[in-house]
């Protein structure tokens, strides 16, 4: 299963497993800030997101949804992954 990153100029496509959250594969591919670690208060991981079917992106927080084989999601920028 895949979603699709994008910045508006760059794509990349990210492979995941069922049930994963969206903002664990999106920070597993790129560098991608969340200082509430997923918890949905600090609204850090705000997203424009379009599901398979949508016509549109909505604006939407990354840690509460799962990714969805389809999925289109953009962000302000894609940088690789910072190594802990």
């Amino acid at each position: 299963m895949k979603i699709t990153i994008t910045d508006g100029q760059k794509n990349l496509e990210c492979e995941f497993n069922e049930g994963e959250s969206l903002l664990t594969v999106i920070r597993r591919n790129i560098h991608f800030n969340s200082p509430c670690s997923g918890r949905g208060f600090c609204g850090v991981c705000r997203i424009e997101l379009k599901k398979p079917g949508q016509d549109n992106f909505k604006p939407e927080l990354a840690c509460f949804h799962k990714a969805l084989n389809g999925m289109v999601v953009k962000v302000r920028s894609i940088y690789p992954p910072q190594n802990s």
